[in-house]
Parts: C-alpha cells; structure tokens; sequence
C-alpha cells in the first residue's frame, strides 16, 4: 500500500497541473452546488480558507457570504502548536495580507477571533480526499485538531476539492477527519448519517 506522504505529492502533483482556465472553471461550478445547499442556506457562522496556489478558488464565496449578511471566518494558522484562530472577516480587499507562510490571512491590526464553538459550517481545503469522507491535507493536522476542539454537535464539515481530487481511498489515521460532505463541480458527497 502506498504511504501517506507519496499519496500527498502525488496527488498535489496532480492538481497544479491543471490549467487556470480548468480551476476557475470548476470552482465556480463548485460554488454554485455549495451555496445550493440546505445547511450552507441554514447557516450563519460560516468558516472558509482563503485559498492558495490550484486550491479551490473561495474568493467569490467569501464576497457572497458576506453579502448574504452571513459571517465569514477565516483561519490564522499558528505555528507553534499547529493551531488554527478562527477571525471574523468583513473586507477581504483591505483586511487580508499574504502571511509569512505565502497564506492570506488577516492582518494584524483586522484580527478578530471568533467563538469556535458558535461556528456552523467548516469549509476545508484538502489535498486529496476518499469517496467515505476521509481527507488527506498538507500533513500538519491543523484542521484535523481544530476540527476535533469545537464543542458543537450541529457542525458540519464539508471538503471542497476537484473531481480528480477524489479517490476511491486513500490513507487515512484514526486522528483524521470524517467529512460531512464533499463538493465537486459534478457532484455532492455525502457521509452525513440521516
């Protein structure tokens, strides 16, 4: 069987290869059966990534979350102790900066953390991800971590990726992630049990 980190790069390999025309393309595909959803329509609190290099692109989702009048919060990753702080984004134009890690995230003088536990969706970016919900990211466990600290029973999870981000398996440790769901621009994966 293959090993975490071959399975990483490979996939990685996979996905920045595609050309930007595809993943604007796609992303906005993405969006569209995102935004559609029930728990996306329900919710308030919403926490996304800012997205970086091929990654799903969540620009338009940010604008549109807060143009709903819904709260956006974006993470600022800690390094020491692999910790991600949730911060309540109003302007992504003049708040965010690209962090010392090539990441926007907030910048000092807009950071404004937010209740974890009051959060009711979770958008995660990911490397690769299984048809039963497992993701696989950058192998430093901040979202698997976050994720597991919010004392929230109604929080839902959802992993937005490229079709061929999506495998039938892929390795997945006892300390990762089960998402909720999984969109792509051709289809919602869900794991949620009824």
């Amino acid at each position: 069987m293959i090993d975490k980190s071959s399975f990483r790069k490979n996939a990685l390999s996979e996905r920045s290869n595609m050309p930007d025309r595809a993943v604007c393309k796609k992303s906005d595909s993405i969006f569209n059966a995102l935004v559609s959803m029930n728990e996306f329509k329900k919710a308030q609190n919403i926490m996304l990534y800012v997205d970086f290099k091929n990654e799903v692109k969540t620009d338009r989702l940010i604008r549109h979350i807060i143009d709903s009048g819904k709260n956006a919060i974006v993470p600022i990753s800690v390094i020491k102790g692999r910790k991600l702080i949730p911060s309540l984004l109003k302007d992504p134009d003049a708040e965010l900066a690209v962090s010392t890690y090539g990441v926007k995230e907030p910048k000092k003088e807009f950071t404004r953390p937010f209740d974890k536990d009051s959060i009711d969706i979770v958008i995660v970016p990911g490397v690769a991800f299984g048809e039963n919900g497992c993701r696989m990211g950058y192998g430093a466990g901040f979202y698997d971590r976050f994720i597991h600290s919010i004392q929230n029973n109604s929080l839902v999870t959802i992993g937005v990726a490229f079709e061929l981000q999506v495998y039938d398996f892929i390795p997945c440790d006892d300390h990762d992630i089960i998402l909720d769901y999984i969109v792509t621009e051709n289809r919602i994966i869900s794991n949620r049990s009824i």
